[in-house]
């Protein structure tokens, strides 16, 4: 069997290997704790400042537990970062399937209702018995230096 090819620049970006992943039992920055920790503190204080005292209670215990289990227990703090990630995983796909999906099948159906009514056909999809052919000349044809290099 032969060898796999080395790992070209493209292909590292692309298709990460396993052996290149970094374990999730590191301990983060500390710039990247504090940071999660200041933004935590700063979105507790808007919540306090606006009268949830007791939501900026909870937003300052998980942010503090969260930078001083980053620091000083990595392990737990891997283990809390998975939770995390796979309830925002969660959040997303709900949010998608709420929005995304009715925004889908009211605004697409209702906006070709209306270029129906108004009679305007954006892509000349309309039957023409008349027509020869429904071929259309391209309006930039492509030229054979434009092929060669194309990325």
């Amino acid at each position: 069997m032969s060898e796999p090819a080395p790992p070209t620049r493209a292909s590292r970006v692309a298709w990460p290997r396993q052996e290149e992943k970094t374990h999730q039992s590191q301990s983060p920055s500390l710039v990247f704790s504090l940071a999660t920790l200041v933004m935590g503190l700063v979105i507790a204080g808007l919540l306090f400042f606006s009268g949830h005292r007791a939501m900026a209670l909870l937003v300052t215990i998980i942010s503090s537990l969260v930078f001083f289990l980053s620091r000083f227990a990595p392990g737990i703090h891997a283990v809390i970062e998975r939770f995390f990630q796979r309830c925002s995983r969660v959040v997303g796909l709900v949010i998608t399937w709420i929005f995304l999906v009715p925004f889908f099948f009211i605004f697409f159906p209702t906006g070709r209702l209306f270029q129906k009514l108004r009679g305007v056909d954006p892509m000349q999809r309309a039957i023409r018995p008349d027509a020869l052919s429904y071929w259309q000349d391209a309006a930039n044809p492509v030229s054979d230096k434009s092929c060669r290099r194309q990325f």
